[in-house]
C-alpha cells in the first residue's frame, strides 16, 4: 500500500483511467451482445410467425389436393393393396395396455 501512496499522481491517474476504460469496454461488450441476442430472438419469432401464417394459408389447398388425389386413386381402383388400412381390431390391440 505504501508503494501506491509514493507513486507519481500522473501514473495513479493513468492506472485508474485504464481500469475504468477496461470496465467500460467489458460493460459495452456485454450490453451489445445482449442486445444482439435479443434482436436475433425477435427475428426468429417474426420468421416463425410468418411461416405459421403461410402454412395456415396453404394447408387447405394442400389438403384439397391430397383428398382429390386419394379419391381419384380409389375411383380408378389404382390402390396397390386396398387392405392396407388398419382395422378396428388393430386399433384395439394398439390401445390395449
Amino acid at each position: 500500500m505504501g508503494e501506491i501512496a509514493r507513486m507519481d499522481p500522473r501514473v495513479q491517474a493513468a492506472l485508474i483511467a485504464a481500469a475504468v476504460a477496461i470496465i467500460g469496454y467489458l460493460f459495452t461488450r456485454w450490453q451489445t451482445r445482449t442486445e444482439l441476442k435479443s434482436k436475433l430472438n425477435e427475428l426468429a419469432q417474426t420468421q416463425l410467425q410468418n411461416i405459421l401464417a403461410r402454412r395456415i394459408e396453404v394447408y387447405p389447398d394442400l389438403w384439397q389436393i391430397v383428398q382429390t388425389q386419394l379419391s381419384d386413386f380409389e375411383r380408378m381402383q389404382k390402390l396397390v393393396n386396398p387392405q392396407w388400412a388398419p382395422t378396428s381390431e388393430w386399433a384395439q390391440d394398439l390401445l390395449a395396455p
